[in-house]
């Protein structure tokens, strides 16, 4: 769904940062199972998800 992460860098400007955690957890979902990245089967992010957030967010604020 392009268009979906379209419309979420849409308020991107002066002030406003977009992570893109989509396109990394649709790739990742190309090399694991949904199953072997949430901590409830449901929703909630496991602890390898987690690093992989916090990740995503430092190297958009340009720490490295």
């Amino acid at each position: 769904m392009p268009e979906y992460l379209e419309a979420l860098q849409k308020p991107e400007g002066p002030g406003v940062a977009v992570a893109d955690f989509w396109s990394i957890h649709g790739y990742l979902l190309t090399q694991k199972t949904y199953w072997e990245m949430t901590g409830n089967h449901v929703d909630h992010p496991n602890d390898f998800m987690v690093r992989v957030y916090a990740q995503v967010l430092l190297a958009r604020l340009g720490v490295e």
